[in-house]
């Protein structure tokens, strides 16, 4: 759904909420370019290697997991920023992390 939102608009958004397996490369790489940090399910196996690589966000097992890392990262404002400079800094560092894994 981030599609329906505008570019400057999302570029003040607090975090990207990724709730499925799709892997949205192009709304990945405007959000962590942007210093935006990300919440995937553990079950999106490339975000949640981005986020353990990249240390640009957080991944969840279930819903009450969901809930705990939306209230972290909404409440704690060092937390999210430094998730987002960690994702900046990794995609200058790493470009090609930032693009489709293929087979």
């Amino acid at each position: 759904m981030c599609e329906w939102i505008q570019d400057e608009d999302f570029r003040s958004a607090l975090l990207l909420w990724i709730v499925d397996d799709t892997t949205p490369w192009r709304t990945i790489a405007f959000a962590i370019h942007n210093k935006i940090p990300f919440l995937a399910p553990e079950s999106n196996l490339q975000m949640k290697q981005l986020c353990i690589e990249g240390q640009c966000g957080l991944y969840y097992a279930d819903a009450a997991e969901a809930y705990i890392c939306l209230e972290l990262m909404l409440t704690d404002g060092m937390l999210r920023a430094r998730l987002g400079e960690n994702g900046q800094a990794y995609a200058l560092a790493h470009p090609r992390a930032l693009r489709p894994i293929t087979a």
